[in-house]
């Protein structure tokens, strides 16, 4: 049960996003020693990332809660480095990886097996991936080589949400 060790912050003030992705290119040692440090969490965080369900473990109130602080973090982090990434030329692989996290939280909000702070969760990191994609777009020095549709079809998200209040509510009435 390892500690996740990530403490780089970027403050993303007044809304000037090319220059929060220089910033984040400033802070490449910091985020690369963060990788480092967390490979374990990391690895885990794909295992689950790539199953093809997502099911919320605790079914009582005594079970023991998933950290849903790692999903957080790992996906800032995470996030950081495909910026990065894709600040060095990687479009391919950042966008490839903003790709995969959107879908493994719609997938997420899709389960019938969710809770309410798993969707809460949810929701919560689409927000910080939209922020991060919407930086791309917006960033006059980075060609986006075609990809403009594919980085816009990610910032669409059909869910349909009152199935989704549903299934988590009558996961927390049980």
């Amino acid at each position: 049960d390892p500690k996740f060790d990530y403490c780089y912050q970027i403050s993303w003030s007044g809304g000037d996003k090319v220059n929060c992705i220089k910033k984040i290119s400033a802070g490449a040692s910091t985020i690369n020693a963060a990788l480092e440090k967390n490979k374990e969490i990391i690895e885990r965080y794909y295992a689950v990332q790539n199953m093809p369900l997502f099911m919320d473990p605790s079914r009582v109130i005594s079970d023991r809660i998933p950290r849903y602080s790692y999903l957080i973090d790992v996906s800032k982090l995470m996030g950081a480095k495909a910026l990065l990434d894709i600040k060095k030329g990687g479009l391919s692989s950042g966008i490839d990886w903003f790709e995969s996290d959107l879908n493994f939280y719609k997938r997420i909000c899709q389960s019938e097996q969710v809770s309410l702070i798993a969707l809460m969760i949810a929701v919560a990191e689409f927000k910080i991936n939209f922020s991060e994609v919407s930086k791309i777009i917006e960033d006059p020095t980075i060609d986006l080589a075609g990809n403009e549709d594919r980085l816009r079809k990610m910032l669409t998200v059909e869910l349909d949400t009152g199935k989704m209040m549903e299934v988590a509510l009558t996961m927390e009435s049980r």
